[in-house]
């Protein structure tokens, strides 16, 4: 069986990324009214040429409006953190896909 995860490892052209950024808020969540700009760590699986794409299109999914992506980074696997939310953000996103963290504090435009 090692053979093929040695296989699947090769043929695999997917890691998992991290996305820091803001969004704005649409107003479904009440949590968040339309028009607040927040914070996010969105964590993906993707190939390179593709992550910030699928960064967008994941908030916007999510009610999530105006995403500014300010920096990607490829995460290293086994991914090592002292914070909590941030591991389970990575376990989520490499059995889901993707997982995202958005901040409760707005950001206020300046």
């Amino acid at each position: 069986m090692s053979w093929l995860r040695v296989l699947y490892g090769l043929l695999r052209t997917s890691q998992t990324w991290a996305a820091l950024g803001t969004a704005r808020a649409d107003g479904e969540n009440d949590q968040y009214p339309s028009g607040e700009k927040h914070a996010f760590v969105v964590m993906a699986q993707s190939d390179q040429q593709q992550v910030e794409s699928r960064v967008v299109a994941l908030l916007n999914s999510n009610e999530w409006n105006d995403v500014v992506v300010d920096s990607i980074k490829q995460l290293a696997s086994p991914f090592h953190s002292d914070d909590a939310t941030l591991l389970g953000c990575y376990a989520a996103a490499t059995r889901d896909g993707s997982a995202s963290i958005i901040y409760s504090d707005p950001i206020p435009d300046s």
